[in-house]
């Protein structure tokens, strides 16, 4: 696999962070890569087109790519512990991670250059757990919700082939009742990863094995 196109930074981040996590977006954050297979380009019979014409009115449409995942078939108990457990406490956890790296990137460019991707993905996630919980404190919203379960609940005991099998919303229920526990020892595994999912850790390693060879970004 080889680069084919990758844009520089100023090009790519154009907009800078409050333009991220909007549409549309005006900067150039694409890649290109090329395959090969015994030192020829790879030939496909199967793959998705470059258009240079574009997409007219009502043409259907594909995404490539990881479009995420979607939260719109869980419950109102497993949305209501991610809006009162989960997200505030992934919010605190990435914060205190920022907090960490940004203190680590101000030491030196080296570190600064160290910790940029970390930063950047760090940060994306402060955005989601701030946004995530916005709509699930909405009245409104949450209020559809219940009513759209409680009308499925309702079809799914009323079907005769439904009796003897377990309640999914008592078992969705107790699952949530436990995950606080859950969350707990998760946390904790969070907490002690955190050093070396933010880089941290490999960074002073590289940077305490550089100084052995004199080779330290701070030495003179």
């Amino acid at each position: 696999m080889r680069l084919v196109f990758a844009p520089e930074f100023d090009a790519a981040f154009f907009g800078g962070d409050p333009d991220n996590f909007t549409y549309p977006r005006y900067d150039l954050d694409i890649s290109f890569f090329r395959i090969y297979e015994n030192g020829k380009p790879v030939h496909l019979d199967h793959y998705l087109g470059w258009s240079a014409t574009g997409v007219k009115e009502n043409d259907l449409i594909f995404v490539s790519g990881h479009p995420d995942s979607t939260g719109r078939l869980l419950t109102v108990s497993q949305l209501e512990f991610l809006r009162d457990l989960d997200y505030p406490t992934g919010l605190e956890i990435y914060s205190k991670m920022d907090t960490v790296l940004r203190s680590f990137s101000s030491q030196s460019e080296e570190n600064a250059r160290i910790a940029k991707e970390d930063i950047f993905g760090i940060e994306n996630n402060i955005k989601r757990f701030i946004g995530y919980p916005e709509g699930l404190h909405d009245r409104q919203t949450m209020g559809r919700k219940a009513a759209d379960e409680q009308k499925l609940e309702a079809t799914y005991k009323a079907n005769a082939k439904n009796g003897g099998t377990p309640d999914p919303w008592q078992v969705s229920f107790h699952s949530a009742v436990d995950a606080p526990f859950r969350m707990t020892a998760y946390c904790l595994i969070t907490v002690a990863r955190c050093a070396k999912r933010s880089g941290l850790e490999s960074a002073r390693a590289r940077s305490s094995q550089e100084a052995k060879r004199g080779n330290h970004p701070n030495s003179s």
